[in-house]
């Protein structure tokens, strides 16, 4: 009950990060101080090793566009490196591939200290394994799942599931 009442809440607070009218730091820091919160009775201090995920949680993700004023580090980084994009100046679907899993990578290596302290590799490799290819391939995963509309606020499903599914794995593999 515990999981999932964490998850819900981290995809609640990705999921606003996600939308207009809410700033990032829902995200950004929210979800390391919940994981903080929750694992603390069992891996104690060691709990503050979830504040790493800060780093990630604040890189963006976004595609590379031209128009942007402030592009993404990492999407302008890929599309300077690989250019993938069709006329060089637009993102292509493969940089989007290569960035999520650059991101996927790096949540991989800060949730690592949490993996060594708790001793839980099972829920380690799980959480590499699915956050990552999950972060790659939402689209096939869910783009059929419409998003939410609360209040006149856009909520995308996108950010509650990644966030929902983050949160449980996570907080598994600390405490577990």
């Amino acid at each position: 009950m515990v999981y999932f009442l964490v998850a819900l809440i981290c995809g609640t607070l990705s999921t606003m990060a996600g939308s207009v009218k809410f700033p990032k730091s829902f995200r950004r820091f929210g979800i390391p101080l919940i994981l903080i919160i929750s694992s603390w009775s069992v891996i104690g201090a060691w709990a503050f090793l979830y504040a790493l995920l800060i780093l990630p949680l604040s890189m963006g993700y976004g595609r590379f566009d031209p128009t942007d004023d402030k592009p993404s580090t990492i999407g302008l980084w890929v599309h300077e490196h690989f250019g993938l994009g069709v006329d060089n100046n637009a993102s292509s679907d493969w940089e989007d591939c290569i960035i999520r899993a650059i991101i996927g990578l790096v949540y991989g290596m800060v949730m690592l200290p949490v993996a060594f302290v708790s001793g839980n590799w099972l829920f380690y490799t799980i959480f590499c394994c699915v956050f990552s290819l999950f972060s790659v391939n939402y689209e096939s995963l869910g783009k059929n799942i419409p998003d939410a509309k609360i209040f006149g606020t856009t909520y995308l499903s996108e950010e509650f599931i990644r966030g929902f599914i983050f949160g449980g794995l996570a907080l598994a593999v600390g405490i577990l």
